[in-house]
């Protein structure tokens, strides 16, 4: 269960779609790039999740182009990493620090091939890429790229079991000692459902089979945040019959009980509007919902700039969240 408000934006941000949105500390949200509709741009922005303000950061060196698609990830506090993105012509296979202490840029080796809609994600001291879109055919693939922070070099990683067939717009996330995959977008750009984990240290890929009838529908560019054991996944679109669906959906993902489960909304109001493309974080146990597109007909899609906040509401009896929603005693 969760409840949802909008976030009334002290700055006039241009509409975002696939920005790198990474928590940088409890309270502070950074937001990289994006694209527009129109445009792409490389504004950083920190969004504090306390004043629900957002702040236009100046930073020194040497910047990333404007792009949108860019995967990030935080090291060790003080460290943010960014790799690859598009910006309708170029497939960048640039990667950079930003040092938040002192908002400043370096560029980083490059190795994989240029993409966007990959996944990026870092475990100790190793920066996972996996899968993306490279070309305007649409091709994607499968492979799973290591660059070693302490040593500055990038490898082709070789893993044992049956890898995920290739894919873009997907879930990439990091528990405990494994990367898990979810959906995205496949060869022929069908909308994909399964689940895998990558065992780091067996470096081994593994399915991972759940009753059917849990699983979300099959999502294109959805975003999640990991919760403790949980994954919540939010919003996303769907293909039935070539025919595109974006979603305002809810649902979350058990790690260590192995089930999906929808999140409902805590009272009847109307949901946080459909969506896909968009960007999620967690900070002050609080997701923030930022940006995205949604297809208005079939000529147009509309970019967004909203700011959502879902507050989720976990682990209260039934008889109490009950009697909490209908008399409103106390704040969740």
């Amino acid at each position: 269960m969760f409840r949802h408000e909008l976030i009334k934006s002290n700055l006039n941000l241009e509409n975002s779609c696939k920005s790198g949105f990474q928590t940088i500390n409890p309270e502070e949200i950074i937001s990289f790039g994006g694209s527009s509709g129109w445009g792409y741009h490389n504004n950083l922005y920190v969004f504090n999740v306390k004043t629900c303000l957002w702040k236009l950061i100046e930073t020194s060196g040497d910047p990333p182009s404007p792009r949108s698609g860019v995967s990030t990830d935080i090291y060790k506090e003080n460290f943010v990493y960014f790799f690859g993105g598009f910006d309708r012509r170029v497939y960048f296979d640039d990667f950079f620090k930003l040092d938040i202490t002192t908002w400043t840029w370096e560029s980083l080796p490059q190795k994989p091939q240029g993409r966007h809609s990959h996944s990026g994600n870092i475990h100790e001291d190793n920066y996972y890429i996996f899968g993306g879109r490279f070309d305007h055919d649409g091709t994607r693939d499968n492979i799973l790229w290591k660059y070693s922070i302490k040593q500055e070099k990038w490898e082709q990683v070789e893993p044992l079991g049956k890898k995920p067939i290739s894919r873009s717009s997907h879930i990439g996330m990091i528990f405990q000692d494994a990367l898990y995959i979810y959906g995205g977008a496949g060869p022929i750009n069908e909308a994909l459902r399964d689940l895998h984990f990558y065992s780091i240290f067996d470096n081994t890929w593994n399915e991972i089979i759940v009753p059917e009838a849990e699983i979300p529908p099959p999502l294109i560019a959805s975003s999640a945040v990991k919760c403790g054991s949980r994954l919540i996944l939010v919003g996303g679109k769907i293909l039935e019959d070539k025919k595109r669906t974006d979603l305002n959906t809810v649902f979350q993902y058990d790690f260590i009980q192995n089930n999906w489960s929808e999140l409902s909304p805590w009272s009847d109001e109307t949901l946080f509007p459909k969506r896909s493309s968009h960007v999620c974080a967690l900070a002050d146990y609080k997701i923030v919902l930022f940006g995205g597109e949604v297809l208005k007909n079939e000529f147009y899609f509309k970019h967004l700039n909203d700011v959502w906040i879902l507050h989720l509401i976990q682990d209260l009896p039934k008889d109490l969240l009950e009697f909490s929603k209908q008399n409103l005693l106390f704040d969740i």
